[in-house]
Order: structure tokens, then C-alpha cells, then sequence
């Protein structure tokens, strides 16, 4: 199995088993980035956390509608298919997303085998969040 596939079907598990909601990935693509070029994928209202552990380093970029559906299921029990205003993003919100940062390359990492890059995806826990792209670019250089 491909880490990306083993990436989407983790996402799926993850959401029952954590959150008790329906999560879907349309796709994964892998992509090999320059640190000059991590910022490209930072919308507006993303949280942007930095992923640190056995001498590791990276990042996830999660975005604004995701955080809030986890918010939501997590506090109210339901999500609203009401639009609402892009929030801040906090340091609770990344707490309350961190299990599925965690969890994801947890399961993908028992998926793999050692040829598959199984080194390359686990051991990423959630480090801090970031308020803008600039600083999570600098941590990662």
C-alpha cells in the first residue's frame, strides 16, 4: 500500500474512532518542497502547526473548514452546515486537532514497511502552532 493511500483510508478510521464523524480524503498527493516553497500552500484561515520529535521536523497545514468541523463535533456533538467567520486560530484548537495529527501518522507508519518510507512518516508529533506562515517557514529552516 502507498503512504498516500494508507494516508486517506487512516483519515476515514480516524474520524469514527476519534471524533465519531464522517472524514473523507478526495486525494493525497505527495510533494517534496523547499522550505522557500511551504508557504505557497498557506490560505487564509489555516492552522499551522509544527510537527517536532526524534530529531524530526515538519509541518502540517490544516485547513480553516476542517478545523472547524472538528471543533464543532468535538464541543457541540454536531457540525453546522452554516457558513461562519474565519476565526483566529489558537493554541486550543491545535490541541483539540493534535490527536488527529498523532493518531494519522501513527496508523500510517503501522501500514508501511520499512522500504516504504516508514522512517519518512512516523515520529512527527504536534510541536507548537504558528500565527503566520512566515514563522512557521523559519522554524522549518
Amino acid at each position: 500500500m502507498s503512504a498516500a493511500n494508507a494516508m486517506r483510508l487512516s483519515i476515514a478510521k480516524i474520524g469514527k474512532k476519534l471524533f465519531e464523524m464522517s472524514l473523507s480524503a478526495i486525494g493525497v498527493v505527495p510533494q517534496t518542497r523547499s522550505v522557500d516553497t511551504v508557504g505557497d500552500l498557506v490560505g487564509e484561515n489555516t492552522l499551522l502547526c509544527l510537527l517536532k520529535g526524534d530529531g524530526k521536523i515538519g509541518a502540517a497545514i490544516i485547513g480553516g473548514d476542517v478545523v472547524g468541523g472538528l471543533i464543532q463535533q468535538q464541543t457541540m456533538g454536531t457540525i453546522s452546515v452554516k457558513k461562519t467567520n474565519a476565526r483566529s486560530m489558537t493554541q486550543t484548537y491545535a490541541v483539540m486537532c493534535a490527536p488527529l495529527l498523532g493518531t494519522l501518522f501513527e496508523m500510517v507508519a503501522g501500514m508501511l514497511d520499512i522500504t516504504q518510507g516508514i522512517r519518512n512518516i512516523s515520529g512527527y508529533p504536534f510541536g507548537e502552532i504558528f500565527e503566520d506562515k512566515r514563522a512557521l517557514t523559519t522554524a522549518l529552516d
